[in-house]
């Protein structure tokens, strides 16, 4: 059956719309031009913004999950992901002067981000590839691999788990978390959909993350409302509501406990900044 070397993909689509935590046999590099959230890439979850462009190898599970407050003006976020194939690899590096740059791309075994020059050249790349033909675009996947592979300033964003059940059961709890943030979630509720009783489940949770429910929680809310205080868009009892905490005083302690200090402080701090 033949298969193909490489698949180019632009899509604009609602945010709700994109594909669940998953892993393929391909490289991956994507670039998101509209639309931030938060992103798990094998054992990393972290905040993403647009602009940003990262290169996954095969195997690493990956997804993406955005808030929904970027789009455009038609509601959607836009991303463009190349995905290629080991056979297009090895086919590649039989030209010698290539060889050496497909093989640094090969010995990556983490998913990484670029910095801002290596960014802008492939940007420049996969935005030249949306008027082409397939046949055409082959230049431009050898060129971008020209440049991945001859790049050393990059950041890790993730790297391969070999997950037993506990890390797979972890990873299902922290994309219901990323997806219901801004809802009520019990401990109760999260244990049921988890799949265990409330007991086990604190002490599954904290065996796993050195911290309990709640407090993980929080944190992970508190981190969403430091980015919203940052963009200052919203006021601060609109952060509060948007994040999932139903009460503006509790938000205020919570907010101070584990960042020092208050969000109209920080507010101000990084709008200065």
């Amino acid at each position: 059956m033949k298969t193909d070397l490489f698949v180019y993909d632009d899509v604009l689509l609602p945010p709700d719309r994109q594909i669940g935590l998953h892993e393929q046999d391909t490289w991956e590099l994507s670039y998101i031009s509209v639309g931030s959230g938060m992103r798990l890439i094998g054992d990393k979850m972290m905040p993403f913004g647009g602009g940003e462009v990262v290169l996954i190898p095969p195997g690493v599970p990956h997804c993406w999950y955005f808030d929904g407050k970027q789009c455009d003006r038609a509601g959607h976020i836009a991303n463009i992901t190349l995905m290629f194939s080991q056979e297009l690899l090895g086919r590649v590096a039989n030209f010698p002067e290539l060889s050496e740059c497909v093989e640094r791309v090969r010995n990556c075994k983490d998913a990484v981000a670029f910095t801002a020059p290596a960014t802008a050249k492939i940007i420049a790349l996969l935005k030249e590839m949306r008027e082409m033909a397939q046949s055409e675009r082959i230049g431009c996947v050898v060129r971008l691999l020209a440049v991945l592979g001859g790049e050393n300033d990059y950041r890790v964003v993730g790297a391969y788990r070999n997950m037993d059940k506990a890390q797979k059961r972890m990873d299902r709890i922290r994309i219901y978390i990323i997806c219901n943030y801004n809802k009520h979630i019990s401990v109760s509720g999260i244990a049921r959909f988890a799949g265990m009783n409330k007991s086990a489940f604190c002490v599954f949770f904290k065996k796993m993350t050195g911290k309990t429910f709640v407090r993980y929680l929080n944190e992970y809310r508190v981190e969403l409302a430091c980015r919203l205080l940052a963009k200052g868009e919203m006021t601060v009892a609109e952060i509060c509501y948007s994040t999932g905490f139903g009460d503006v005083p509790y938000f205020h302690r919570t907010f101070k406990r584990i960042t020092g200090t208050t969000p109209g402080s920080y507010n101000k701090k990084a709008c200065q900044g």
